[in-house]
């Protein structure tokens, strides 16, 4: 059992913004996404 490096709810947070993005853009790579996220997860800090 590895010891995840951020908080659950953050990591909840950032799920949930992948699911809505994924349905925004069905077509789009998981990957791609989860780019998309943290980068904009960065620019507003």
């Amino acid at each position: 059992d590895c010891e995840l490096p951020v908080p659950e709810t953050e990591l909840t947070k950032a799920a949930q913004k992948i699911q809505y993005a994924l349905k925004a853009f069905p077509d789009a790579d998981l990957e791609v996404l989860a780019e998309l996220v943290d980068a904009l997860e960065k620019r507003r800090s």
